[in-house]
């Protein structure tokens, strides 16, 4: 697959072919559908993989990354269902 990777401030990103995420027990892999450059910003997009023993969420669920706030409270990332 391709992504779009940050290289370094005051330069260009880039387009490169990196492996196929796959997620591992109780993580989801999400289809970014949308995000914002600055790590306030919010992201969203889809569930596309679900890891063994994954819980509250199925593939194709839409979902919002809330993490900056959500980190502030509680020191971990979390997905809220949108």
């Amino acid at each position: 697959m391709q992504a779009i990777r940050f290289v370094g401030v005051g330069r260009p990103a880039r387009v490169e072919d990196v492996p196929k995420p796959s997620p591992g027990p109780g993580q989801i892999v999400i289809k970014i559908g949308g995000a914002g450059v600055c790590h306030s910003d919010l992201h969203a997009g889809w569930v596309s993989a679900l890891g063994e023993g994954g819980t509250g969420f199925k593939e194709g669920d839409a979902v919002a990354d809330a993490s900056e706030a959500a980190e502030r409270i509680t020191g971990r990332a979390v997905l809220v269902p949108s």
